[in-house]
């Protein structure tokens, strides 16, 4: 009645192009490079797990009419000492891919909630990951036509990986150092709902 559309235990908005579906804190027993994965994924180096499955999400993103964009990968070349090229991706493309990560979870009586950028700490300084959307690569299949983030359990990285649907784009997000920013990202276990709307550009973040 609400015109809302419900894939597996993700919510979609069709109005708003807003994507909810539910994840837990997790405790990662090294550096973090991804921000959620699916429970068969790298949890051993995530913020947040998740039942939610890739390809669920995937079609989220597709039917909310989301486009991927590769700006963020080399263009495959033999020549390994040639420099490297990426595709020429049309900026109304590159608007359609990107989007902005909110985490909400219940604390007794009180909604904490973040955009996710912010539960991630740079050990060595204290800083968190700059407040860059996140773009939508949509992964990709194999020659095996396995799709590569449902293969691999991987959702949203930090350090790019073109197997997930998404990357972080910034070049500090390729340092090694990020770890759950301490007594701020939830606890492991804990329930917590991820939100997923599309960016609004900014003068420092178009």
């Amino acid at each position: 009645p609400d015109g809302k559309i419900q894939i597996g235990q993700i919510l979609i908005n069709p109005a708003s192009r807003e994507i909810r579906f539910p994840a837990e804190g997790n405790a990662p027993d090294r550096v973090l490079e991804y921000a959620i994965v699916t429970k068969a994924g790298k949890a051993y180096e995530s913020l947040l797990v998740t039942e939610t499955t890739p390809t669920q999400l995937n079609t989220a993103f597709l039917l909310l009419r989301y486009q991927a964009s590769g700006e963020l990968f080399p263009i495959p070349n033999k020549d390994r000492d040639a420099q490297l090229r990426f595709p020429d991706v049309p900026a109304d493309v590159k608007a359609a891919a990107r989007f902005d990560i909110r985490v909400e979870w219940k604390d007794g009586d009180q909604t904490r909630s973040f955009p996710i950028n912010e539960l991630v700490q740079f050990e060595p300084t204290g800083k968190t990951l700059s407040s860059d959307p996140w773009i939508y690569n949509g992964s990709y299949f194999n020659k095996n036509h396995a799709f590569m983030a449902e293969a691999a359990g991987d959702i949203f990285s930090v350090m790019k990986d073109n197997n997930t649907l998404a990357n972080y784009p910034g070049k500090d997000g390729d340092d090694e150092g990020w770890i759950p920013y301490p007594k701020r990202a939830p606890a492991p276990a804990f329930i917590v709902t991820v939100i997923i709307t599309p960016h609004t550009p900014t003068p420092s973040h178009p």
